[in-house]
């Protein structure tokens, strides 16, 4: 490509965030126009080669615009901490629901993504949602994040308190 013709095309994205979904194929794996495109139109990374959703400094640049560009990253970059914090921290419960099922029952993320909403506390492992710090910090978050917890937790006296039940 063209580097006039590439200026040309990051030129069109800035003027017009729509632009995005009209660009051809080539444009989509070329990593300078992605970011740009990212930076006006979060959705852009939905659209990108998937050479591109396989690389990390285009997945940070499109989950610092929203979390929920999680959902299109590989499932390499959906098992990177870094990346997935970075998710949490723009939209916890997608940072927590698209990442690896390996960081779904790692303690310090789970932790995270409740604190934001007490919600992302359905998609944390099973033995995640069986820790009663966890699930306590969901629902301080919101009581009804208390479904997403295990059936003995639901019963647990001290959480029932809690809840004023």
């Amino acid at each position: 490509m063209k580097e006039l013709t590439k200026q040309k095309i990051i030129n069109q994205i800035k003027k017009n965030p729509i632009v995005v979904f009209d660009l051809q194929k080539k444009s989509l794996d070329d990593k300078e126009i992605v970011i740009e495109a990212i930076k006006q139109n979060r959705y852009a990374i939905e659209l990108a080669s998937e050479r591109l959703q396989n690389d990390k400094e285009i997945i940070m640049e499109a989950v610092k615009q929203d979390g929920c560009a999680l959902k299109y990253a590989s499932k390499r970059l959906q098992d990177n901490r870094e990346i997935v914090i970075e998710a949490i921290k723009q939209n916890g419960y997608a940072g927590i629901r698209y990442a690896s099922e390996r960081l779904q029952d790692d303690e310090k993320i789970v932790m995270a993504a409740v604190k934001y909403t007490g919600y992302a506390l359905e998609y944390a492992s099973e033995r995640l949602r069986d820790d009663k710090e966890i699930v306590i910090e969901a629902i301080k978050q919101d009581v009804y994040a208390i479904r997403y917890a295990t059936e003995r937790l639901q019963n647990d006296e001290e959480i029932k308190k809690l809840l004023d039940i």
